[in-house]
């Protein structure tokens, strides 16, 4: 996820984190990451980085998995379905946000074509933004924190 926080009561650890958690981010063209707090920090490189906070991805698990990417902006699209099966994407190579790794954090990613592409761009208004997810070579890094 990239856009507004979900609230959970518990949830499983897998070896990619927990369970439906950061499964999709979005990258912008050049494929860093994209999140909200980048136009509540000091960064100008996204201006409308704000409008994520309004996209919902609501994920759906089965026989055939899928994302619905809706957003409650005024300028918004309507509601994309989106194929999230491993089968319906292609990899890409991108920044991801969270602990140190290697290669500045660029790990491989599945992306979700350019529909959900154009849907999100639409949506943000972020030019070249893509909708892209961790797959089953991706490992999530985990440090713990002695504070909590």
């Amino acid at each position: 996820k990239s856009g507004a926080e979900v609230a959970l009561g518990a949830e499983r650890a897998l070896a990619s984190g927990f369970e439906r958690d950061r499964v999709f981010q979005v990258t912008d063209a050049a494929g860093k990451y994209v999140t909200p707090r980048d136009a509540i920090g000091a960064s100008a490189l996204h201006p409308t980085a704000a409008s994520l906070f309004h996209v919902r991805c609501e994920l759906r698990l089965g026989d055939a998995p899928q994302a619905t990417l809706s957003s409650a902006a005024g300028r918004a699209p309507p509601p994309l379905v989106v194929d999230v099966r491993e089968t319906a994407a292609r990899p890409a190579v991108a920044k991801v946000l969270g602990e140190k790794r290697p290669d500045d954090n660029r790990v491989e990613l599945l992306d979700f074509g350019d529909e959900a592409a154009a849907w999100l761009q639409g949506a943000t208004g972020i030019q070249g933004c893509r909708l892209q997810g961790i797959g089953p070579r991706y490992k999530r890094v985990v440090v713990a924190n002695p504070d909590q």
